[in-house]
Protein backbone atom coordinates (compact mmCIF):
# COMPACT_ATOMS: atom_id res chain seq x y z
CA UNK A 1 0.00 0.00 0.00
CA UNK A 2 2.65 2.50 0.96
CA UNK A 3 4.52 1.84 -2.25
CA UNK A 4 1.07 2.31 -3.98
CA UNK A 5 0.77 5.45 -2.22
CA UNK A 6 4.31 6.67 -2.73
CA UNK A 7 4.45 6.09 -6.69
CA UNK A 8 0.67 7.44 -7.30
CA UNK A 9 2.12 11.13 -5.49
CA UNK A 10 5.63 10.84 -6.91
CA UNK A 11 3.37 10.59 -10.33
CA UNK A 12 1.21 13.50 -9.94
CA UNK A 13 4.08 15.67 -8.76
CA UNK A 14 6.16 14.57 -12.23
CA UNK A 15 2.73 15.57 -14.03
CA UNK A 16 2.41 18.61 -12.53
CA UNK A 17 6.27 19.81 -12.91
CA UNK A 18 6.17 18.45 -16.29
CA UNK A 19 3.02 20.22 -17.34
CA UNK A 20 3.69 23.48 -15.65
CA UNK A 21 7.01 23.22 -17.31
CA UNK A 22 5.83 22.67 -20.58
CA UNK A 23 3.37 25.84 -20.20
CA UNK A 24 6.01 28.26 -18.97
CA UNK A 25 8.24 27.27 -21.36
CA UNK A 26 6.02 27.91 -24.48
CA UNK A 27 4.47 31.21 -22.89
CA UNK A 28 8.14 32.73 -22.82
CA UNK A 29 8.92 30.94 -26.22
CA UNK A 30 6.20 33.03 -27.80
CA UNK A 31 7.09 36.01 -26.06
CA UNK A 32 10.48 36.03 -26.46
CA UNK A 33 11.01 33.81 -29.61
CA UNK A 34 13.85 31.11 -30.56
CA UNK A 35 16.85 33.81 -30.01
CA UNK A 36 15.38 34.70 -26.38
CA UNK A 37 14.68 31.12 -25.62
CA UNK A 38 19.04 30.54 -26.38
CA UNK A 39 19.63 33.41 -24.55
CA UNK A 40 17.70 32.54 -21.62
CA UNK A 41 18.99 28.53 -21.87
CA UNK A 42 22.58 30.35 -21.64
CA UNK A 43 21.81 32.40 -18.66
CA UNK A 44 20.88 29.39 -16.99
CA UNK A 45 24.02 27.12 -17.53
CA UNK A 46 26.23 30.54 -16.61
CA UNK A 47 24.22 30.86 -13.42
CA UNK A 48 24.26 27.20 -12.81
CA UNK A 49 27.61 27.15 -12.69
CA UNK A 50 28.12 30.28 -10.42
CA UNK A 51 25.36 28.23 -8.02
CA UNK A 52 27.59 25.67 -8.22
CA UNK A 53 31.22 26.99 -7.49
CA UNK A 54 28.97 29.41 -4.55
CA UNK A 55 28.18 26.19 -2.94
CA UNK A 56 31.43 24.91 -3.33
CA UNK A 57 30.19 21.71 -4.56
CA UNK A 58 29.95 20.17 -0.62
CA UNK A 59 26.30 19.65 -0.42
CA UNK A 60 26.13 16.17 -1.24
CA UNK A 61 29.26 15.64 1.50
CA UNK A 62 27.58 17.70 4.15
CA UNK A 63 24.45 14.59 3.79
CA UNK A 64 26.78 11.88 4.02
CA UNK A 65 29.14 12.65 6.91
CA UNK A 66 25.91 14.28 8.68
CA UNK A 67 24.46 10.79 8.29
CA UNK A 68 27.08 8.67 9.21
CA UNK A 69 27.80 10.61 12.51
CA UNK A 70 24.47 10.37 13.46
CA UNK A 71 25.68 9.17 16.85
CA UNK A 72 28.33 11.80 17.32
CA UNK A 73 26.62 15.58 17.81
CA UNK A 74 29.90 16.87 18.40
CA UNK A 75 31.35 15.50 14.97
CA UNK A 76 27.81 16.89 13.37
CA UNK A 77 28.45 20.22 14.51
CA UNK A 78 31.85 20.17 13.46
CA UNK A 79 30.54 19.36 9.72
CA UNK A 80 28.02 21.88 9.72
CA UNK A 81 30.03 24.80 11.66
CA UNK A 82 32.54 23.74 8.63
CA UNK A 83 30.03 23.70 5.92
CA UNK A 84 28.37 27.35 6.60
CA UNK A 85 32.19 28.81 6.83
CA UNK A 86 33.31 26.92 3.49
CA UNK A 87 29.59 28.33 1.81
CA UNK A 88 29.80 31.80 2.79
CA UNK A 89 33.46 32.42 1.81
CA UNK A 90 32.70 30.73 -1.31
CA UNK A 91 29.64 32.72 -2.22
CA UNK A 92 30.77 36.09 -1.26
CA UNK A 93 33.92 35.54 -3.12
CA UNK A 94 31.46 34.04 -6.33
CA UNK A 95 29.47 37.39 -5.48
CA UNK A 96 32.53 39.64 -5.92
CA UNK A 97 33.97 38.11 -9.42
CA UNK A 98 30.22 38.24 -10.99
CA UNK A 99 29.77 41.32 -10.10
CA UNK A 100 33.28 42.36 -10.90
CA UNK A 101 33.05 41.04 -14.75
CA UNK A 102 29.11 41.35 -14.99
CA UNK A 103 29.77 43.21 -18.04
CA UNK A 104 31.74 40.70 -19.48
CA UNK A 105 29.70 38.31 -18.73
CA UNK A 106 27.01 39.74 -20.36
CA UNK A 107 28.87 40.42 -23.14
CA UNK A 108 29.51 36.87 -23.34
CA UNK A 109 26.20 35.35 -22.68
CA UNK A 110 23.48 38.33 -24.24
CA UNK A 111 25.86 39.66 -26.77
CA UNK A 112 25.62 42.76 -25.26
CA UNK A 113 26.54 44.88 -22.13
CA UNK A 114 23.29 46.54 -21.45
CA UNK A 115 21.87 43.37 -19.22
CA UNK A 116 24.67 43.65 -16.50
CA UNK A 117 22.18 44.50 -14.04
CA UNK A 118 20.80 41.19 -14.51
CA UNK A 119 24.46 39.45 -13.18
CA UNK A 120 24.65 41.95 -10.89
CA UNK A 121 21.21 41.27 -9.24
CA UNK A 122 22.09 37.10 -9.42
CA UNK A 123 25.27 38.13 -7.52
CA UNK A 124 23.92 39.69 -4.82
CA UNK A 125 21.25 36.98 -3.76
CA UNK A 126 23.85 34.32 -4.60
CA UNK A 127 24.60 33.83 -0.87
CA UNK A 128 21.32 33.49 -0.03
CA UNK A 129 20.50 30.87 -2.50
CA UNK A 130 23.82 29.04 -1.74
CA UNK A 131 22.85 28.90 1.66
CA UNK A 132 18.88 27.83 1.32
CA UNK A 133 20.86 24.86 -0.63
CA UNK A 134 23.34 24.12 2.33
CA UNK A 135 20.23 23.98 4.59
CA UNK A 136 18.29 22.14 3.36
CA UNK A 137 21.60 19.58 2.35
CA UNK A 138 21.60 19.87 6.53
CA UNK A 139 18.28 18.94 6.89
CA UNK A 140 17.99 15.93 4.56
CA UNK A 141 21.44 14.76 6.54
CA UNK A 142 19.95 15.21 10.07
CA UNK A 143 17.25 12.50 8.64
CA UNK A 144 16.87 9.52 10.55
CA UNK A 145 19.60 7.12 9.14
CA UNK A 146 17.06 4.86 7.68
CA UNK A 147 16.96 7.17 4.87
CA UNK A 148 20.01 6.97 3.67
CA UNK A 149 21.29 3.89 5.49
CA UNK A 150 25.62 4.93 4.99
CA UNK A 151 26.23 1.45 7.16
CA UNK A 152 24.14 -0.81 4.94
CA UNK A 153 24.15 0.93 1.78
CA UNK A 154 20.48 1.45 -0.27
CA UNK A 155 19.70 -2.32 0.06
CA UNK A 156 19.24 -2.33 3.65
CA UNK A 157 16.59 -4.60 4.86
CA UNK A 158 15.33 -2.63 7.53
CA UNK A 159 14.63 0.62 4.88
CA UNK A 160 10.92 0.80 4.55
CA UNK A 161 9.72 0.06 0.67
CA UNK A 162 8.56 3.46 0.64
CA UNK A 163 12.10 5.04 1.13
CA UNK A 164 13.63 2.56 -0.85
CA UNK A 165 11.36 3.39 -3.85
CA UNK A 166 12.99 7.00 -3.86
CA UNK A 167 16.12 5.52 -4.25
CA UNK A 168 18.08 4.50 -7.83
CA UNK A 169 21.24 1.81 -7.33
CA UNK A 170 23.86 2.03 -10.42
CA UNK A 171 26.51 -0.94 -10.38
CA UNK A 172 29.72 -0.10 -11.07
CA UNK A 173 31.81 -2.97 -11.68
CA UNK A 174 31.36 -6.42 -13.69
CA UNK A 175 33.32 -8.29 -11.08
CA UNK A 176 33.10 -7.03 -7.54
CA UNK A 177 29.26 -5.73 -5.97
CA UNK A 178 30.26 -2.24 -5.88
CA UNK A 179 27.05 0.27 -5.85
CA UNK A 180 26.84 4.04 -6.29
CA UNK A 181 23.33 5.33 -4.68
CA UNK A 182 21.40 8.10 -5.38
CA UNK A 183 18.21 9.71 -4.69
CA UNK A 184 15.91 12.30 -5.99
CA UNK A 185 15.72 15.69 -4.73
CA UNK A 186 12.60 17.21 -5.27
CA UNK A 187 13.82 20.56 -4.31
CA UNK A 188 16.62 20.65 -6.57
CA UNK A 189 14.98 18.39 -9.23
CA UNK A 190 18.31 16.34 -9.42
CA UNK A 191 19.51 13.20 -7.91
CA UNK A 192 22.00 13.37 -5.18
CA UNK A 193 24.79 10.59 -4.62
CA UNK A 194 24.49 9.31 -1.06
CA UNK A 195 26.46 6.36 -0.76
CA UNK A 196 29.43 4.54 -2.20
CA UNK A 197 30.07 0.79 -1.63
CA UNK A 198 32.95 -0.80 -3.49
CA UNK A 199 34.53 -3.84 -2.25
CA UNK A 200 35.33 -7.58 -3.03
CA UNK A 201 33.16 -10.15 -2.75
Amino acid sequence: MNLIKTSFYTSISTAITFISGFIVTKVVAVAIGPQGMAYVGQFQNTTSLFAMIGLAAINAGVIKYLAEYSDDSVKQQKVITTAFTVVITASLLTTFIVIAFSEQLSQAVFHSADFRIIFILYAVFLSAISLNTLSISILNGLKEDENFAPDHGCFSKGMSIAKKVRFVAIPTSQVYSNWECLTYQSVSDSFLLFYGQAFAD
